[in-house]
């Protein structure tokens, strides 16, 4: 399958981004979550200080900022790499694993609206840290992918999901 179909390939996508090579304008809702699915299987929890990193500079080499109000998204990114990482299995992410997985509910561009209201998601404090969902909990098992990720952030190995 084409790129222009759909079909991307996650480690295409995170090494592109890596290297600040893939095109920006390829860098949408699904290449974001096929380069997010690589790092989680590559990165385990340390996956989220990848991902920071990595979209930062892909932001500002594309012209972008990472500001209080445009660019790198801290709550979004937690939240979908968990997302992520709780669908993610042993096998590493190709892109029937992104096609199968890519309209789960869970990584819908909309999901974290169950979650979260507006107010919250268009804040500058989500936006520049982890802020806890205000509308309902989340499901068990990315909650506990969140607190693997942020437990990297508090000294933890970031050695493996499971």
């Amino acid at each position: 399958m084409s790129i222009e179909a759909g079909g991307i390939n996650p480690i295409e996508v995170a090494d592109g981004v890596d290297a600040l090579t893939w095109p920006k304008e390829r860098f949408d809702h699904r290449g974001h979550l096929a380069a997010g699915a690589w790092w989680c299987h590559v990165y385990g929890p340390a996956a989220l200080d990848h991902a920071r990193t990595a979209i930062r500079r892909f932001n500002e080499a594309n012209g972008g900022e990472n500001t209080d109000t445009a660019g790198y998204h801290e709550t979004l990114s937690v939240y979908f790499l968990a997302a992520i990482a709780d669908l993610l299995g042993e096998a590493a992410p190709d892109r029937e694993w992104l096609e199968r997985h890519s309209d789960d509910v869970s990584l819908g561009q909309a999901a974290p609206q169950r979650y979260w209201s507006e107010a919250v998601l268009t804040s500058a404090e989500a936006r520049l840290s982890w802020v806890d969902p205000d509308e309902h909990p989340l499901p068990d098992g990315v909650q506990r992918q969140v607190d693997r990720l942020l437990a990297v952030d508090e000294g933890g190995t970031g050695r493996g999901f499971r």
